[in-house]
């Protein structure tokens, strides 16, 4: 039987290898890209973009783009091809990013799992057999050959030996700079269940980037070199991820993927250590060691300058200034503060001063809870345990929590350490601007600096922006900062909980409170009346409870039907319709979270609706549940 049939060609419009991605960049010039300088430490997380796409994607118009770190693709369906006197024999071509990419991790074949063995190897190419499909003798019949995307690869020769007709595919497609995974499968009833294309996940290791810190040329060590992608290494760290994508990916010359910043522009010794934060080793509760921030995403050439980086800094709890004139990003650890101890005298007089020791009440927060990517379940986004403060929370005599959501984060430890950054962050709550003379103008964005007053306290601060006044003075706008804030140990880290389910849900709600039932008579024109059950709950403000889920059966039965409200802070709902009248109905509740947590149902309570009359219907006339049923 043939993978492929006449009506499944027609259907999908596909002939030959999809044509070349659109090279169109975003519509935002250079000038506005660069305009990003910095964001706020407590700034919304960037998820415009996941780490994974799952749904895979047809048609030549797709905008070129690459995969960062390791994550899941379906890819863009490009080719296929079948072949042989029974069309039995398959290729397809599935196409995962431009440029060289590192590895092929994991495949999921019609949504299940399968082993990956290498077979062969070449400086272009892997070639894996997958396992689970096979003739009865044992001979495997399905392999994928994974690409890694070099702009010199070759030709591979099995797509052009099978061409149907020969000029369908020749010498001269070489896909160059296109990393692809190209599946082949021979058709046995006893190895595929069905006569279509499998669907496929793959787990990819991504891009090879440039890492100027094994430049020997360029203030480093090793051989890596701008000009040759052949020399450039697989990396997950985030900074390292900024600094390509801000130089800009190119192949051919023509820039496919970044903005194109020349290298002039990029403080090299700020990227240098931030890239050495997010490489510094941490380990988890089991000892393994692992870097203590990578990130993971797909990052596509039509989106805006300012979300891409703003996801790669959020990877690293990292923020990027401008600092005269050139870009430099600092990432989530503790900063030296190498400023003299600035006191009250050192304050211009005549000068304004703004200090506030505390945040809105808006604006606190004591609990971050989230979800992060899972690879074991097929890169689906599951929650990571909450990080909560129980001293914030009686402090602020109520519980205020945020979700953070990580979609670049593959690690629950990694996402619990981005968390409690976020929490440690929000409970430093002082901000200032004051005036200083003309030694500060060494200052920088950036720099940590020590402020001991007398009247405001003794605290560090980070300076988030500053002007240099015409008088030689200098403006800073201080946010407070800690070190304290940036600690972890393997002991923090929360065990993970069963995928979907929050590991930490004290101080969460797990279902509705103030339960209760009330029956009651609609009466409409003509003098219809319809029974009616209003449902009453406490109302509910937790900003992770999307509905109300309310259960509702006949007493003595076990067939419930079920309706939900998104209305969670009114409190009550009014059920109506397809109620039988003057019967006893049991109902019971619970609430629905995102991201899913264990939640709980109310006990069954019992009410009795009242009774139902149509429209004209004259008043204390024999109704039907007055008669018998055989006069019924």
């Amino acid at each position: 039987m043939p993978f492929i049939g006449a009506a499944i060609v027609g259907a999908i419009g596909l002939s030959g290898f999809v044509a070349t991605a659109t090279s169109a960049l975003i519509n935002l010039g250079v000038a506005a890209g660069l305009s990003y300088l910095s964001r706020s430490m407590l700034g919304a997380t960037a998820t415009a973009e996941t780490g994974i796409k799952t749904d895979i994607t047809l048609g030549g118009n797709q905008p070129r783009g690459c995969i960062f770190g390791e994550t899941g693709t379906a890819g863009q369906f490009g080719y296929w091809n079948t072949a042989n006197e029974n069309l039995n024999y398959l290729q397809a071509i599935f196409i995962l990013g431009e440029g060289p990419h590192e590895d092929l991790t994991r495949i999921w074949v019609n949504g299940k799992e399968r082993t990956l063995t290498l077979t062969a190897s070449t400086a272009w190419s892997k070639t894996y057999r997958v396992s689970g499909f096979a003739t009865e003798s044992g001979v495997p019949v399905l392999y994928v050959d994974f690409y890694f995307g070099y702009e010199d690869q070759p030709y591979d020769a099995d797509l052009v030996s099978w061409a149907k007709p020969p000029e369908r595919w020749t010498s001269a497609d070489r896909l160059a700079g296109v990393c692809y995974a190209k599946v082949r499968a021979f058709y046995i009833d006893t190895a595929f269940d069905t006569g279509s294309i499998p669907t496929f996940l793959f787990g990819v290791k991504g891009r090879r980037l440039y890492d100027w810190r094994k430049d020997s040329t360029n203030g480093g060590s090793g051989a890596h070199r701008w000009s040759d992608a052949h020399t450039w290494e697989y990396s997950a760290n985030p900074i390292v991820q900024l600094y390509n994508f801000q130089r800009g990916l190119t192949l051919g010359g023509e820039l496919i993927v970044g903005m194109g910043v020349p290298p002039i522009d990029l403080r090299l010794d700020m990227y240098t250590a931030a890239a050495n934060v997010c490489d510094t080793l941490v380990a988890d509760p089991d000892g393994v060691m692992g870097p203590a921030f990578a990130c993971s995403t797909i990052v596509s050439a039509n989106e805006e300058y300012g979300s891409v980086i703003q996801r790669l800094l959020d990877s690293c709890a990292g923020s990027l200034y401008e600092r005269v004139g050139a870009y430099g990003p600092i990432a989530g650890a503790p900063q030296s503060v190498v400023y003299p101890t600035i006191t009250d005298g050192d304050l211009v007089v005549g000068r304004p001063v703004k200090f506030t020791a505390k945040l809105s009440r808006a604006d606190l927060i004591n609990g971050v809870f989230g979800s992060y990517v899972s690879p074991d379940d097929q890169y689906q986004m599951v929650s990571y345990p909450a990080r909560t403060d129980s001293g914030a929370e009686a402090e602020d005599t109520e519980i205020r929590r945020i979700q953070q959501d990580e979609p670049t984060i593959t690690s629950p430890g990694m996402a619990q350490r981005l968390a409690q950054i976020r929490l440690k962050l929000a409970r430093l709550q002082a901000t200032a601007t004051i005036t200083l003379g003309f030694r500060a103008i060494v200052l920088e964005p950036g720099d940590w600096v020590r402020w001991n007053s007398a009247r405001y306290g003794d605290r560090t601060y980070i300076i988030l922006s500053l002007t240099q006044n015409t008088d030689q003075t200098v403006t800073v706008n201080l946010r407070e900062i800690a070190a304290s804030a940036y600690d972890w140990t393997a002991g923090d880290e929360l065990p993970a909980g069963d995928p979907g389910i929050e590991g930490d849900t004290s101080g969460l709600a797990t279902g509705v409170t103030g339960f209760s039932l009330s029956a009651l008579t609609l009466t409409g024109a003509g003098g219809a009346k319809t029974p009616a059950i209003r449902v009453f709950w406490s109302p509910i403000s937790d900003p992770t409870i999307t509905a109300v889920l309310i259960e509702y059966r006949i007493a003595g039965t076990t067939d419930a039907l079920s309706i939900s409200t998104s209305s969670v802070g009114n409190g009550e709902y009014l059920i109506s319709a397809g109620l039988v009248p003057n019967t006893s109905y049991e109902l019971r509740a619970t609430i629905v979270t995102v991201p899913v947590r264990a939640t709980e149902w109310t006990d069954w309570s019992t009410v009795s609706t009242g009774e139902q009359l149509a429209a004209g219907v004259v008043p204390n006339s024999i109704t039907p549940a007055q008669m018998t049923a055989a006069t019924r």
